[in-house]
């Protein structure tokens, strides 16, 4: 059963000053409404990996959100998250995200959509037919 209905990611500027140095970094600021109208929006910093420190605003490329589980999607890694905002996982940008589905999201690289799980593993792939390039290529 999908718990999420949307969730919003701003990328919050966070700025450190001190005697010596200054500095600003940007932390992933995530609001999440649920379908439940008893749960509560949570409004939440997303906890950052390693492969993540150190963002700025343009490694922020978006989000696709699935059933119990959604992945925000950064330069260098991309990272799968929780209904409550906890990570799950990470994995490597591996192509373009173009579907959701209530366990698992489809990943397009090149001729071949892959599905992933809410831990990042490759649950199937496949080729594209000559028909579904093109439609998702007029897209």
């Amino acid at each position: 059963m999908s718990n999420i209905k949307s969730v919003n990611v701003r990328m919050s500027r966070i700025g450190f000053h001190g005697v010596e140095i200054n500095k600003v970094v940007y932390v992933p600021s995530v609001d999440i409404t649920y379908t439940d109208t008893n749960k509560k929006k949570l409004s939440i910093f997303a906890p950052v990996s390693d492969g993540n420190k150190g963002l700025k605003r343009k490694d922020f490329h978006g989000v696709v959100v699935c059933g119990d589980f959604f992945v925000i999607l950064f330069t260098n890694e991309w990272e799968i998250l929780s209904e409550d905002c906890k990570l799950l996982a990470t994995m490597k940008p591996c192509g373009t995200p173009i579907q959701a589905d209530e366990d698992e999201f489809i990943v397009r690289e090149g001729n071949i959509i892959t599905w992933y799980d809410k831990n990042g593993n490759n649950t199937g792939s496949r080729e594209l037919t000559a028909e579904e390039i093109e439609y998702l290529d007029k897209k």
